[in-house]
């Protein structure tokens, strides 16, 4: 699993790709999708805002967008707002860092195809990312991938 990340600049949050490529590589046994690329893009809310115009024709920042694709081995582009990602973290109160791992988390599974529409789907969905959201201790990283 190779992660391509990007920041845009004043963007400061610090993360160790290699437990995201982890956290995605567990993801990604048992979908078909092994041996897969992921473009992980850290941005500003403004940045954001025009993003979620663009493709969801809201006019405002969101927390994360997913973007499917179909260009060689890439599965998709993750766009997280580091900053409306900094005030949930605050109101979940836990670190900015945590809020971004299950941002990602929750990209990473609409990449998977898994949606929060209906009750059912949703409930579906909390469930997986349930899952991967555990892993993101270096333990239980490790524990899981030798499993």
């Amino acid at each position: 699993m190779i992660i391509h990340l990007s920041k845009q600049a004043g963007v400061k949050t610090r993360i160790n790709l290699k437990d995201f490529e982890r956290v995605a590589e567990a993801a990604l046994r048992g979908h078909r999708a092994a041996n897969r690329e992921i473009e992980l893009h850290l941005v500003k809310s403004s940045q954001m805002k025009v993003l979620n115009f663009k493709f969801r024709n809201k006019n405002y920042p969101t927390d994360v967008l997913s973007f499917e694709h179909s260009l060689g081995n890439l599965l998709g582009s993750i766009v997280i707002d580091v900053q409306t990602a900094a005030k949930q973290a605050k109101d979940y109160k836990h670190s900015t860092l945590r809020e971004v791992q299950e941002l990602f988390v929750h990209g990473l599974c609409h990449l998977l195809g898994y949606d929060h529409e209906l009750p059912k789907d949703a409930q579906r969905m909390a469930s997986v990312e349930s899952r991967l959201n555990r892993l993101w201790t270096s333990a239980a990283i490790k524990a899981k991938l030798k499993s």
